[in-house]
Order: structure tokens, then sequence, then C-alpha cells
């Protein structure tokens, strides 16, 4: 009796191969993919930060911004961003409305978000800022005395 040799024939290793490398490069194009994603969502996640720091500082100002355009540039997380911010009135006493865009400085046509956000006091005749409370009467029980 004539012993058979065991193994994997050549077209069943070619097969296995075959398999393997297909498996591997769709690993390979979705841990790229997965690169992609995150650095987008970084600078998505930088560039709304730059907008929400420009929409701070006008909020912060002492009067409402003035309508019209300004635009300017700012270094956040290593990269160089442009900033445009068209301020507009609310028709509401001070109250503006602030759209801020921004994009790269290598690509300052792409913008890469648009942030709103509104400025000033909604109180029309009011003298305090948003931010103050107006002063307590006196005898209301409220100043903890």
């Amino acid at each position: 009796m004539i012993a058979r040799a065991r193994g994997f024939t050549l077209a069943e290793v070619l097969v296995a191969l075959a398999v393997l490398a297909i498996g591997l490069s769709a690993a390979l194009a979705a841990a790229g993919q997965v690169g992609r994603i995150a650095a987008d969502l970084r600078m998505r996640t930088l560039a709304h930060w730059v907008a929400q720091a420009e929409i701070t500082e006008l909020r912060l100002q002492s009067s409402p911004p003035a309508t019209g355009r300004q635009q300017g540039q700012v270094t956040m997380g290593g990269i160089d961003w442009r900033w445009e911010l068209q301020v507009t009135d609310t028709g509401v006493g001070g109250l503006r409305r602030l759209v801020v865009e921004v994009s790269t400085e290598a690509r300052p046509d792409a913008v890469i978000i648009s942030e709103t956000g509104y400025a000033g006091s909604a109180r029309p005749g009011s003298p305090f800022s948003p931010w103050e409370l107006p002063p307590t009467p006196a005898g209301s029980g409220a100043e903890g005395g």
C-alpha cells in the first residue's frame, strides 16, 4: 500500500492567500479612513474654537459691535486660521447677529465651519449689559442683610 502525502495543494494555498490579501487590504483601507476622519474632526474642532473665541471677544466688549464685515488671522493648534465676521442688526435694541466663517490660511476659499452668535443687549433702553443684574430695590429683602 502506497502512503499518500498529506498537506495542502498549490491551488488551496493560492486561494487562502487571495482571501487573506483581500481581508488585509480592506482592513488597511478602513484604518486609513479612520485616520482621515480623525484629522477632519480635529480641523473642525479647532475651527469651531476659533469662531467661538471671536464671538466671545465681541460679547465681552462694553458696547455692541458695529455692523459690517471684519476679517482677521489667528494661529491655534499649530495651524494658521483665517476668520471672516459679518455683523448685522437684529432690529432688537443693541442686539447684533454675528456670523463667523473660518478657513485655513492655506485654503481661504474653503470654509471649514460657520458659527452664529449674538452680542449686545436684548433689552431696548437698558443701561445694563446682558451680564449685569439691575440693582435690587431697597427693602426688598434681597440684600442678604
